[in-house]
């Protein structure tokens, strides 16, 4: 009877571990994006979220890669997607004009995250596995963003300035 009672309970601790292992793989990584994103906004105070991304590297290991700028500096940080450690951190002076001026491209633009919004709310939900800023005519950018939904792949660009939808493109996966 102990040893019978011992094989259901180890079996048991099993099934518990295999459910909990399923879980936290079914997302992204053992952390959440939000989670992953409020770090690194965490090491930048008062910093704006311009590009994110998720990416799969070589043996399935997760990153959140993100950009984020500031009144004088563009930031880059990479975070580790099991232990959410920062493995990556990097700053670059934003480009001025000749007064002195930030120059266009980084002022007077949408947020990434109100950005994304429309885009989610465009496709109808989803999952976006890449965010980016991208300069375009004129020194007016696009926010451009690549969302999974209901087994479909959107590819939509966001105007920086109207958060007007300005591409939208759906495939088959």
């Amino acid at each position: 009877m102990g040893k019978t009672l011992r094989n259901v309970a180890l079996v048991m601790l099993l099934a518990m571990a295999t459910v909990a292992s399923a879980s936290v793989y079914a997302g992204e990584g053992r952390i959440s994006e939000e989670s992953a994103r409020q770090a690194a906004l965490a090491q930048v105070d008062g910093g704006r979220m311009v590009r994110s991304e998720i990416d799969r590297k070589r043996g399935g290991r997760i990153v959140y890669e993100y950009t984020i700028d500031d009144d004088d500096n563009r930031y880059r940080i990479t975070i580790d997607g099991d232990t959410g450690e920062t493995i990556e951190f990097s700053r670059k002076a934003i480009r001025r004009d000749r007064r002195g001026d930030v120059r266009a491209e980084t002022s007077g633009r949408i947020s990434l995250d109100d950005a994304q919004q429309i885009a989610l709310d465009r496709v109808g939900g989803g999952d976006v596995v890449e965010a980016k800023y991208k300069s375009h005519k004129r020194n007016r950018g696009r926010y451009e963003f690549e969302i999974i939904h209901n087994g479909y792949e959107y590819d939509i660009e966001i105007d920086a300035e109207t958060g007007d939808v300005v591409k939208f493109e759906q495939d088959d996966r």
